[in-house]
């Protein structure tokens, strides 16, 4: 992508976010976006199809800036897979803390479909190669086991837990959200625990031993 439209897109979801955040609503079309922006509509009519794929875009923009921190600190790199996801969701929560109004109603609209959301499509996909590169890190260092069949849902582990840590943060009512902290370490370890090293593996791999040496 050209710097030009990689530069249109980050104005188109700045635009989009203080719509937001002055109105109290979401612009209804691309149109009010341009207009409330001085961005042009045929640019955005170009980039995007319809407002809600800009909306999405937005999600997506806050996962490039969660990852961009990341892999910016000196620090993580050197952390175990299992501190990697920690600072992910630390680090996501702070970007999208300014947010919380617009996130609590498009989750309250989503109703039903708050799992699998329309504006989380394009975000979902980052997140899932994310998490591909923490189950890479993570088996390499043993911290997580191969399972057969079972570890096609790893992913989908990963998720369950970001959404309930999202939820989690729209219903906290503590001062500052603080124990959205919390719920992300028992999510994250709770995570870990299920696809580590457990005794049942132990015990898997001394049967393997007892059948091997019969």
């Amino acid at each position: 992508m050209s710097e030009n439209l990689l530069t249109l897109k980050s104005k188109a979801r700045e635009a989009w976010v203080k719509f937001y955040q002055t109105r109290g609503v979401t612009a209804p079309n691309l149109a009010a976006v341009a207009a409330s922006s001085g961005l042009s509509a045929s640019d955005l009519h170009a980039l995007y199809g319809k407002i809600e794929e800009l909306e999405a875009d937005v999600w997506l923009g806050w996962l490039e800036t969660t990852l961009f921190r990341l892999q910016s600190s000196e620090e993580y790199p050197e952390y175990m897979a299992r501190d990697k996801a920690l600072a992910f969701f630390y680090t996501f929560m702070e970007v999208v803390g300014p947010n919380r109004t617009y996130i609590k109603t498009a989750f309250n609209q989503a109703s039903f479909r708050r799992y699998h959301p329309y504006f989380l499509h394009s975000f979902r996909k980052g997140f899932d190669q994310y998490v591909q590169t923490l189950l890479k890190a993570g088996r390499e260092n043993q911290e997580i086991m191969d399972r057969m069949l079972v570890d096609q849902a790893y992913p989908e582990i990963f998720w369950m837990q970001f959404i309930f840590v999202l939820n989690y943060w729209l219903n906290d009512k503590s001062d500052g959200a603080s124990q959205t902290d919390a719920a992300i370490e028992k999510a994250v370890n709770l995570c870990f625990d299920l696809i580590g090293h457990t005794p049942l593996d132990s015990i898997l791999d001394f049967s393997k031993f007892l059948f091997q040496k019969n």
